[in-house]
């Protein structure tokens, strides 16, 4: 298997900072298993059914196979501290400017708030949803709306949020950082103050030539060797920054955006380690 290969060719010092479980691909009883699977992307809907699937877990984090973090995860699972006991799940908006908003001008069913919310990212309080039975209520959504689906389970959710908001913390774009951010204009404003907390690569911008400021960070990371200086990465992501048609494009320009959380982060690290 591609992904225990992958993980086995990581340094020792690496693995042993982690476990993991594989789990079978699993839907509700009586529910078309082949339909779900094909909503949106393969198996992309079976974060709706993790609740049930993962009984024993009180809440987790997920995210979507085309994130980067430039930072601990452990600023993202603070959230979970700021929820109030009501909160469900944390998400961020799926655009901060309306004018270029997908859901407000071509959504064809219920959304959260002004501007939808982007599902890539997403913490998940698993004890509350089971407790509110959050299967039963989505799935009769799924048979309601689905012929007017275009973004699969992020589309669900948006539903189930629209009719829910009090259960919803929103946590700011730069937790979400995508390429609608940056592509036409610079509209994440906390990310001018905090910087660029997460990548999300989605509409493959990691791999084709749409964004290359996505692009670049993306194989920065992947030429990285695990347990190496990280002043490496900073300086691999700089190289390619510089590259021409990356400092050209609209997301290129704001590269600091990206770098300064990478930099300060090992600012930190060096810094407890001196001390």
């Amino acid at each position: 298997m591609l992904f225990c290969s992958q993980i086995d060719s990581w340094p020792h010092s690496i693995q042993k900072k982690l476990t993991y479980t594989i789990y079978p691909i699993m839907f509700p009883p009586g529910e078309n298993s082949e339909e779900w699977k094909k909503l949106f992307r393969p198996c992309a809907s079976q974060r709706l059914f993790l609740p049930e699937i993962l009984v024993d877990v009180d809440s987790l984090l997920y995210v979507d196979t085309d994130i980067l973090f430039l930072s601990p995860m452990e600023g993202l699972w603070n959230f979970f501290s700021a929820m109030n006991s009501t909160h469900l799940a944390a998400l961020a908006p799926e655009h901060e400017v309306k004018s270029i908003g997908w859901y407000n001008r071509f959504a064809r069913h219920p959304y959260y708030g002004e501007t939808g919310l982007n599902s890539g990212i997403m913490l998940m309080n698993l004890t509350r949803l089971r407790a509110l039975h959050f299967q039963s209520i989505i799935i009769p959504y799924y048979k309601k709306y689905k012929m007017n689906l275009t973004w699969g389970d992020q589309d669900l959710l948006n539903i189930f949020f629209h009719y829910y908001p009090e259960r919803l913390l929103v946590f700011p774009c730069e937790w979400n950082y995508r390429p609608d951010h940056c592509m036409y204009m610079q509209n994440c404003k906390p990310a001018e103050k905090h910087w660029v907390k997460m990548v999300h690569g989605c509409r493959r911008v990691f791999f084709n030539e749409k964004q290359p400021a996505f692009k670049a960070i993306y194989q920065a990371i992947e030429q990285y060797q695990f347990d190496t200086d990280l002043a490496l990465l900073l300086e691999g992501m700089k190289a390619k920054m510089e590259e021409p048609e990356t400092k050209a494009s609209r997301c290129g320009q704001v590269a600091h955006l990206f770098l300064k959380q990478v930099e300060s982060f090992i600012r930190k690290t060096s810094t407890s380690t001196v001390s």
